[in-house]
Formats: structure tokens, sequence, C-alpha cells
């Protein structure tokens, strides 16, 4: 690749166009290798720091994993990047207005949930809740991966292709800011029996109980806010 002169306040959006260009042409595919931090330094004439920016962008957006290997091209048959998403990423948009967010669409996709969700779809939030209690005490990314992966089939269970895409381009951000909840004491507890509460509602169709549920479980989350900035 020749050497590609970017301005460093704006690197991530740059790269993550880039990369979109390389997907669309087929040149980057699922597997695929990124070059070298010190490559990539050369490929667009940049310091260090600024392409580790650009890369944990990229991870936080799921287009790549980081490894010991080295970065990789994930999965990119149902490849999502929406303006929205971009936007959350580039401005490094605050705890705050994610959360925001999250009581908006979420709370709307639990009532969505509550008069849409197969049985297929209800087992496996019990199998999630369940991974979550396993976890509960133990290894923090497996009770994150648990709550996460509620929350995406609870989406789905909305039957509502739109708001299921929404929610798609803020989950990687979601399960970064776990991170962050998990080390505060009894988070994970409180957050599973959150997670009770909403399947409970959920599962019986209560429309107006599943909204309640998922609103209480998020404002608490609000709440910790002040604590993990």
């Amino acid at each position: 690749m020749d050497k590609k002169a970017l301005k460093i306040q704006t690197l991530p959006d740059l790269i993550i166009g880039h990369v979109e260009e390389l997907i669309t042409s087929g040149e980057l595919k699922e597997g695929d290798k990124l070059p070298t931090e010190r490559e990539l330094m050369g490929v667009f004439d940049v310091g260090r720091t600024s392409i580790r920016e650009a890369l944990k962008a990229l991870s936080t957006l799921g287009v790549v994993e980081r490894t010991r290997e080295g970065t990789f091209v994930r999965d990119i048959s149902g490849f999502f990047l929406s303006p929205i998403t971009k936007e959350i990423i580039v401005r490094k948009s605050n705890l705050k207005e994610l959360w925001e967010a999250r009581k908006i669409l979420e709370v709307g996709l639990s009532g969505l949930a509550a008069k849409h969700i197969t049985d297929m779809e209800l087992d496996l939030l019990q199998k999630h809740v369940e991974e979550m209690k396993k976890h509960m005490h133990g290894d923090p990314d497996k009770f994150i991966q648990g709550d996460i992966a509620f929350h995406h089939v609870l989406a789905e269970g909305a039957q509502n292709h739109v708001l299921l895409n929404i929610f798609l381009g803020v989950r990687d951000m979601v399960a970064e800011a776990q991170k962050k909840f998990a080390v505060l004491p009894a988070v994970k507890e409180r957050a599973y029996n959150d997670h009770i509460d909403i399947l409970n509602a959920v599962s019986v169709g209560d429309k107006e109980k599943s909204e309640k549920a998922m609103w209480v479980h998020l404002k608490i989350g609000e709440d910790y806010l002040e604590e993990i900035k």
C-alpha cells in the first residue's frame, strides 16, 4: 500500500472508511490478518498512539478481533456499520448518552418482545440467565457475555429488524462499558436479578411489566455511572 497522509484527529473515522472500501472490494475477508502496528504506522504515516486508537475503535465496532497473534477481520457476512455507530465511536460519546439511548431503545424492545417472542427465544433467554448466575462470582467476561447475549436475544424477539440493527450498532460499545460496571460490588448480582425480572415479565407476555423491568434495570445502571468515570 502507498502511504496515506491522515489527520490524526480524524484517524478512526478515516481508517474505518478505508476498511469499508476493502470489504466492499473483496480485498479484505473474514480471517485476514491486518498489518502490524509498525507496518500500519508506515502505511498511514502516523504515530503508534494513533494506530492503536484506530484499532481499538475497529475492535469496539466488532470489525476486527485483536489477539496475541495479531489483529484479524471478524465475520463480516452480516456486516453492519451505521452512521450512528461511527458517530458514537469517533466522538467517543460518554456513557450517560449511551444509557439514555439504551432506555429509549431497549425499553421499547422489551415491550415488543413480550408480544412477539418465540418459545425457542425464551429458552435462550433462560440459558443466558443461567450463564450469568454461573459466573456471578467468577469470570466477569463470561458474565458479561451472558448479559449481552440476553439483550441480543430479546432484541431479536421483538421481531423488528430496524430496531434490531440499531441495537447491533451499539452492542459492542455496551459490552465495553459493562467491563467497567462488573468490578463494582454487588453489580453483577443486581444485574442477574434484574434479568430474571425481565425474563419473567416477557415470558407471560406482559408488555407494560416488561418495559418497566427493563427501565428499572437500565436506570440502576445509569445511577452507577458516576462511580466508574
